[in-house]
């Protein structure tokens, strides 16, 4: 399933905010978000049907498996992006990681393992240390 940028925002303040909890409120997703209550609520439903997210029984959202796998794939290719710009390109870490959020919306697979694969050959540590596990990322 294609993830858009919005669904992506969506999983990643969920797997933010709900790191070292039982979950994230939707009052903290809207928060953390700029977004409204029902907004929320309209795009957790749509994630819950996609299988992604789920509720508990105290109403708190959390990520199912498949939820956690794509936040965490997205925060991998962050990563890279970040990594490349900042240790090749020499961009500020601040700069790079916003660069990066932006820029993982947009780049192909092939892309983004040609600038792992760039930051290797500049003599720095890599995600996926030259097996590249990113090419099957979608999200």
């Amino acid at each position: 399933m294609k993830l858009s940028d919005s669904q992506i925002r969506y999983i990643e303040a969920v797997y933010d905010l709900s790191c070292g909890s039982n979950g994230a409120r939707t009052s903290d997703i809207a928060d953390r978000l700029a977004v409204s209550r029902p907004s929320v609520s309209l795009a957790v439903k749509k994630l819950m049907e996609a299988g992604l997210m789920e509720k508990d029984g105290k109403r708190r959202v959390l990520l199912t498996a498949q939820g956690e796998t794509a936040a965490l794939q997205r925060l991998d290719k962050v990563a890279v992006i970040a990594r490349f710009l900042s240790r090749v390109l020499g961009v500020g870490a601040g700069q790079a990681r916003q660069d990066a959020q932006a820029i993982a919306s947009v780049v192909s697979p092939e892309t983004l393992c040609s600038l792992c694969h760039s930051t290797r050959r500049h003599g720095f540590s890599t995600v996926c240390g030259g097996h590249c596990q990113l090419k099957t990322v979608s999200a």
